[in-house]
């Protein structure tokens, strides 16, 4: 994501030092339109990034995914090590998160959903 973020920062540098008004028709049209998806794309960044943010307080594992994901998509040579290493860490993460985030490990009963009848 920060690539991504990266890309985008120079690639609207570039057009800022780009004279605008010395372009002709059909370039000022591209440079508009260009300049508007890069601006887009930085926003729809930044909400992802957020939302990353915002899951990883529930997802502590999310970090080691993307990092095994980020590897494959490089077309990185695996380390079977690290990687078992790393999802059995991973295996452990959930397990404390789901003993932390469940009710019942806390003495509290489970809330019953909206509409179920109550017995």
């Amino acid at each position: 994501m920060a690539r991504l973020e990266n890309f985008d920062t120079d690639e609207l540098a570039l057009l800022a030092s780009l004279n605008f008004d010395r372009l002709a028709e059909p370039d000022k049209v591209d440079y508009l339109l260009l300049k508007n998806r890069v601006t887009s794309d930085l926003h729809r960044l930044a909400i992802q990034k957020k939302q990353t943010e915002e899951a990883e307080l529930l997802l502590p594992f999310c970090e080691t995914i993307e990092s095994l994901l980020e590897d494959k998509r490089l077309m990185k040579r695996p380390d079977g090590e690290k990687a078992a290493a790393e999802l059995a860490t991973m295996a452990k993460r959930i397990t404390a998160k789901e003993n932390e985030l469940d009710p019942r490990k806390h003495g509290k009963r489970a809330q019953p959903e909206p509409g179920t009848a109550q017995g």
